[in-house]
């Protein structure tokens, strides 16, 4: 009992850096610009294992744009964006990032991830924490060619702009 109380904090510390990053994530699609998805939805995927824990759920089913937004959890890339508008590569699929990346462009698809680089390798939002706040980085060039936008008064808070 006593080996795992120092884990307490840094479970909560996890905890609350994804939920950071959930509402992050939310107001990013917010002043975003993308293909909306059937029945006026547009679905948010995590793709492989969730770090968010289910904590994107809190905002199923709030408005984007008119839209409703969704969660899903598909199996596979193929399966992510055919489904969804915007999709969160997580760490475990860290080894695909260049072909997901590509993979976005090409589908019309957000993509959207807290692996390091990401943004560099083409994924078009990396969130990361400094400072003990969220910070990130855009590829506009990858958004530009999958038909995305992204607000200029977002943008600018963006640490690095490809």
């Amino acid at each position: 009992m006593i080996g795992a109380l120092p884990f307490r904090p840094v479970i909560a510390q996890v905890a609350n850096e994804y939920a950071a990053k959930a509402a992050f994530l939310y107001n990013v699609m917010l002043f975003s610009s993308f293909p909306v998805g059937g029945n006026g939805t547009i679905r948010l995927c995590v793709l492989g294992r969730d770090p968010f824990s289910g904590g994107l759920n809190m905002l199923e089913g709030k408005e984007i744009n008119s839209s409703k937004l969704t969660i899903a959890y598909p199996r596979t890339s193929t399966e992510a964006f055919k489904q969804c508008q915007a999709v969160f590569v997580a760490l475990s699929e860290a080894d695909n990032i260049l072909a997901l990346a590509t993979l976005g462009k090409e589908s019309g698809v957000m993509t959207i991830s807290d692996v390091e680089g990401s943004a560099r390798k083409g994924i078009m939002v990396e969130l990361h924490i400094e400072n003990n706040k969220i910070a990130f980085e855009f590829n506009n060039d990858s958004a530009h060619s999958a038909r995305i936008s992204l607000s200029s008064k977002v943008i600018r808070l963006a640490k690095s702009v490809y």
